[in-house]
């Protein structure tokens, strides 16, 4: 970061980070990682959404529905990635992981709860 300081952030949940560079200026930046921001930052569009809610998804998950597992992978995939993202820098593990996560619904969905 210019001018050695760290960027403070206003709020825990992702809110804007203050920095100040060297010449003095104040810069605020809105934080781009935070799983509010997940949907836009990895394409996901919104429109044409499945409007079902999750636990109506997983109950068609388990009549093996896979068009409702498709819709759960696109609805928390995005947050789920970034999240364990945090925890390893390795992407290649962290995409393992989510895939193993959403096979692991698709064969006990009855283990789960919709959020």
């Amino acid at each position: 970061m210019a001018g050695g300081r760290v960027p403070r952030s206003s709020a825990r949940d992702g809110g804007p980070v203050t920095a100040t560079t060297r010449s003095g200026r104040r810069t605020v930046r809105t934080r781009m990682n935070h799983p509010r921001h997940a949907t836009r930052q990895m394409g996901v569009d919104e429109k044409g959404a499945d409007a079902r809610s999750d636990p109506v998804l997983l109950e068609a998950v388990a009549g093996r529905d896979r068009g409702a597992l498709r819709v759960l992978y696109e609805r928390h995939s995005p947050w789920l990635f970034l999240r364990l993202s945090r925890r390893c820098s390795d992407p290649g593990v962290v995409e393992e992981v989510v895939q193993d996560t959403f096979v692991a619904v698709w064969r006990k969905p009855g283990t789960y709860r919709g959020s």
